[in-house]
C-alpha cells in the first residue's frame, strides 16, 4: 500500500499521486513515511483545482462530459445531386437520339416494303406465266375427246380440210365449239380469248361487212375489242356469235381458201392464237410453203442463231426465210417483260420444242 503524506490516505500499489490533492505517495518502506517527517514538496505543477472540496471533499468526483471525437472524413465524398439545369441540358440530346431512331426505322421498313413488293411483283409475274400456261393445258383437256380437235398445228388441220365439202368443214367447226364452250375447266373470261383469236381470223379472212349483214364489228381485226364484246355478253351469246360469223364466212370465201380458213380457226379455238399471214393468199396451200407451225401464243426452245430489235413479225420471219442457217424463229412483243423493252426477233438455227407463252408470236420451218 501507499500513502500521502499530506492527507494520509492510502492508495493501491499501483498509484504514484494522491487524488486529492496531487501529493506524491510514498511507499510503506519509505524511511521518511516511518519517521514522520514530511518531505517538502517537489516543486511542479499546479495541482488540479478540485471544484467545491469542502462541500464534499471525500465524495466522488464530479462527472464531466465525454468529450467525442471527431468522426473521421468519409474515404469517397458523394457527389452533390445535378441541378435541374444540367438535366434539362441533357433533354435535347434525348430527343435528337429519338428522331435519329424513327428515321432509321423509317427508312428500314422502306427498304423492307420495296425488297417484298419487288418479291411480290415477281411472284405475280411468275403466276401469270403459270396461269397462262394453265389456260393452254385446259384448252387441251376441252378437247380430250378428240385431241386432234385441240391441236395447235394447223397443217395437221389444214391436211384433213382439204377433202372435205364445205358443210363437213361447218359442222366440225360446231362440234369443236360445243367442246369448248360447254368444258367445266373454262369460264368466260378464259373463253374470251379464244374467241376473240377466231374473230380476227374471220376479220381478216373476210374483210367485207357485207358478208355479215353490214355489221363492222365483224370485220374489226382487234383482238382486244372482240375480247371485250364477248365478256361483256358471255359464253353463250359467243358462242352463237362464232357459229354465225364461220358460217357467213364460208359462204363469201372462195372455195379455195376453204381448208386453209378451216384450220386457222381451228388453231385458234385450239388455244394457239393467230398466225402473223392469217388471211393472206399465201396460206391457201400450206403445203407449198417452207413453213410449218406459226404460233401466236408460244416460244421456241433449242438454239439461238441470233437475236435484235424488230418491229413486226412479219420481218422477223422473213429474215428467217432470207437465212438459210435459220430454222425457226421468236417474235417478242414490245413491253412483254418491261414497259420500256422494244420488240426483239430471234433466229434459232435449232428449234427443239414451241412452248405456250403470250409473250411472243413463234414459227418453224418444214423440214
Amino acid at each position: 500500500m501507499k500513502s500521502c503524506p499530506a492527507c494520509q490516505r492510502t492508495y493501491e500499489d499501483t498509484f504514484s499521486f494522491c487524488l486529492v490533492d496531487g501529493s506524491v505517495l510514498s511507499a510503506p518502506n519509505e524511511p521518511n513515511a516511518t519517521l514522520g517527517v514530511t518531505t517538502p514538496p517537489v516543486p511542479g505543477p499546479a495541482p488540479t483545482a478540485i471544484l467545491n472540496p469542502a462541500t464534499n471533499p471525500s465524495g466522488p468526483r464530479p462527472q464531466l462530459s465525454t468529450i467525442v471525437s471527431p468522426q473521421p472524413l468519409p474515404m469517397y465524398q458523394p457527389k452533390p445531386p445535378s441541378s435541374s439545369t444540367e438535366g434539362q441540358r441533357g433533354k435535347p440530346w434525348l430527343a435528337i437520339g429519338i428522331a435519329v431512331a424513327v428515321g432509321l426505322l423509317l427508312v428500314a421498313g422502306t427498304i423492307v416494303a420495296f425488297v417484298l413488293l419487288g418479291r411480290d411483283d415477281a411472284v405475280t409475274s411468275n403466276s401469270n406465266s403459270k396461269n397462262t400456261n394453265a389456260n393452254m393445258r385446259s384448252f387441251k383437256d376441252c378437247f380430250a375427246s378428240d385431241t386432234a380437235a385441240g391441236s395447235t398445228n394447223r397443217a395437221t388441220h389444214y391436211s384433213w380440210a382439204e377433202d372435205q365439202t364445205v358443210d363437213r368443214l361447218q359442222s366440225n367447226l360446231n362440234s369443236k365449239l360445243d367442246l369448248l364452250f360447254e368444258c367445266r375447266s373454262m369460264n368466260a373470261e378464259r373463253l374470251s380469248e379464244p374467241y376473240a383469236d377466231a374473230s380476227v381470223v374471220v376479220a381478216r379472212y373476210v374483210p367485207d361487212a357485207n358478208c355479215f349483214d353490214g355489221d363492222a364489228g365483224v370485220v374489226n381485226t382487234s383482238q382486244s375489242d372482240h375480247k371485250v364484246w364477248g365478256l361483256s355478253r358471255g359464253s353463250d351469246s359467243m358462242r352463237r356469235n362464232l357459229e354465225w360469223k364461220s358460217t357467213s364466212a364460208f359462204k363469201c370465201l372462195n372455195t379455195t381458201k376453204h381448208a386453209s380458213f378451216f384450220a386457222d380457226v381451228s388453231v385458234a379455238l385450239a388455244g394457239g392464237g393467230v398466225g402473223p399471214n392469217i388471211g393472206s393468199d399465201s396460206n391457201a396451200n400450206s403445203n407449198s410453203s417452207r413453213w410449218g407451225e406459226i404460233n401466236e401464243r408460244a416460244s421456241l426452245n433449242g438454239e439461238r442463231l441470233t437475236y435484235y430489235p424488230t418491229t413486226t413479225p412479219e420481218q422477223c420471219k422473213a429474215d428467217c426465210d432470207k437465212n438459210e442457217r435459220c430454222n425457226g424463229f421468236t417474235f417478242i412483243r414490245a413491253g412483254t417483260y418491261n414497259p420500256q423493252d422494244s420488240a426483239m426477233c430471234y433466229l434459232m438455227s435449232v428449234a427443239t420444242e414451241m412452248v405456250p407463252h403470250a409473250c411472243c408470236i413463234s414459227g418453224i420451218k418444214r423440214p
